[in-house]
């Protein structure tokens, strides 16, 4: 049977992706072009995104060592709240059998 465009189309199919000989190079970032005051430019905004993500790294991480704090001093507190609770069962359990022999 002679290939018709219908069967060309289907062979050539299997060929159309063939698997790449090697991966694709990775993007390079190129310089801006154009004068060298739009250059330094270029180069001054690039500056000022740097430090503004390192400014917002410097918030996280004030933020993190906040919330640490906090925690610490709610655990810390937790151990009074725990003595407290058991001097005051104690004085419960004083006043409590205390009255029951007064009034027996």
């Amino acid at each position: 049977m002679p290939p018709t465009k219908k069967n060309a189309s289907k062979k050539n199919r299997g060929n159309e992706n063939p698997a790449p000989a090697q991966p694709p190079a990775k993007k390079v970032k190129m310089p801006p072009k154009g004068t060298r005051e739009q250059k330094l430019e270029h180069l001054r905004l690039d500056l000022r995104d740097i430090i503004k993500k390192e400014l917002d790294v410097a918030k996280q991480k004030q933020f993190v060592l906040d919330r640490i704090e906090h925690w610490k001093n709610e655990l810390d507190a937790r151990p009074e709240d725990k003595d407290a609770d058991a001097l005051a069962d104690a004085l419960f359990d004083k006043i409590v059998k205390g009255g029951a022999r007064g009034e027996g």
